[in-house]
């Protein structure tokens, strides 16, 4: 009716950001508050012996194939990640051109459905390898990225809404097992040295988060 009279209608282009901000800040929260309860109560006091503790290069860190192809996949993993956030307002309203409404629908259903796939993906680490859960789901989120999102124009609503927010939200949640591979790794990895490396090789694997992201910036210039 409004814009049947000749008014301008102002919508904030950034409201789905908004909303699915809260969202995901109420439930990182209460995900901390919980992990940190279940993990200090079932925390066991470890010795480790520090008497003989040598402080690991950067360079040692790279020599370990294992945690090197961990880095790189989560690396790539994390790039991609980046660039969806990056890009997806524009994908949906300015590709697809999905109203403010459904756009909105898809980014807090994704949250959701991510949020709620965490579980399921710890109960099928205690089933299965985490190894190849983590490379079924991402060979899985790589072919839906591939496949579907391309070709998306003129579909239905609800069919993207399925394949974006249910299948992308439960696929994504394999960050989770690649987390959980890594606190194995580090474990192991203590033991086996009988040193605390720990802060060495988590402070690689943050410096390479953060660089992923920037690089996911970067290039979501040249693509759009």
């Amino acid at each position: 009716a409004q814009e049947a009279a000749g008014l301008t209608v102002n919508v904030d282009a950034s409201l789905p950001y908004k909303h699915a901000t809260l969202i995901l800040s109420a439930v990182m929260i209460v995900c901390s508050v919980c992990s940190i309860f279940y993990v200090y109560r079932h925390l066991k006091p470890q010795i480790i012996d520090t008497a003989n503790d040598v402080k690991f290069k950067l360079l040692d860190l790279m020599r370990d194939p294992k945690f090197l192809r961990m880095m790189i996949s989560f690396f790539i993993f994390n790039c991609g990640l980046g660039l969806n956030s990056a890009l997806a307002l524009y994908y949906y309203k300015d590709y697809l051109g999905f109203v403010e409404q459904q756009t909105q629908s898809i980014l807090v259903g994704f949250l959701v459905v991510f949020t709620l796939s965490i579980p399921f993906w710890v109960l099928l680490t205690r089933k299965y390898d985490k190894q190849k859960l983590i490379m079924l789901g991402g060979l899985g989120l790589g072919l839906m990225t591939v496949l579907g999102f391309p070709n998306f124009q003129g579909v239905d609503f609800w069919i993207i809404f399925v394949t974006a927010a249910v299948v992308g939200g439960v696929l994504v949640g394999v960050a989770v097992v690649l987390e959980i591979y890594l606190s194995d790794f580090l474990k192991d990895k203590e033991i086996e040295t009988k040193q605390n490396v720990s802060g060495q090789y988590l402070g690689v694997w943050k410096m390479s988060s953060k660089v992923s992201r920037a690089v996911a910036i970067a290039l979501a210039g040249p693509i759009l």
